[in-house]
């Protein structure tokens, strides 16, 4: 995840300045455009996805964030995962956010919570941990940023009894991050991406 996040950091820097306010939404559209480029697809795990298993003691197959860039996709929970970790390296924080039989991801908005209504718009974003986080629905990696954000919030709002946001800090005080050796896969990004 880390040499995907460079490369995004590397393609997008002329796009991205590291003074302005919304530096976290700049970098969040630059990892969607980038996954999108690359060719990241959401893909049901046909044998033990996360929609079948909510709420049961069955185990899910989760992909390393390698993985699923070497494979070109994964279910909800995958893509999740990949979205936190590009995030989490370039310095911003992110959650993980549950609802009935689906999990997807926020990130930090940066934007202290006394001023998220000017600046994010009401209803735009989730308030909690002291900090405005805007929630991406990602399963929608190859339609618009856009979509994703409204169809986040949309998810959040669908279920105001059962849903839940965790910030990865918070878990991973319970759940030790794992970390594997550096991957060697070569990232091929198309040549549209790159301009």
């Amino acid at each position: 995840a880390n040499k995907f996040a460079n490369i995004i950091r590397v393609i997008f820097r002329d796009r991205i300045s590291s003074n302005a306010k919304d530096k976290n939404e700049q970098y969040a559209r630059a990892i969607f455009a980038g996954l999108k480029a690359y060719g990241i697809n959401y893909v049901i795990d046909p044998s033990s996805a996360f929609t079948e298993n909510s709420g049961t003691t069955a185990v899910d197959f989760l992909q390393f964030p390698y993985q699923t860039i070497l494979y070109h996709g994964g279910d909800c929970d995958d893509l999740t995962i990949l979205n936190c970790s590009l995030m989490e390296a370039l310095g911003i924080d992110t959650a993980m956010i549950t609802v009935p039989g689906h999990i997807y991801m926020a990130y930090d908005s940066g934007v202290p919570l006394d001023s998220a209504d000017s600046r994010l718009g009401r209803g735009k974003y989730i308030s909690a941990e002291g900090k405005a986080w805007i929630p991406v629905e990602i399963t929608v990696p190859q339609d618009s940023y856009a979509l994703a954000l409204s169809l986040g919030m949309k998810q959040w709002n669908k279920y105001p009894k059962e849903h839940a946001i965790i910030p990865l800090s918070k878990a991973w005080e319970e759940y030790k991050p794992v970390s594997v050796p550096a991957s060697d896969i070569t990232l091929q990004f198309p040549k549209e991406a790159l301009r």
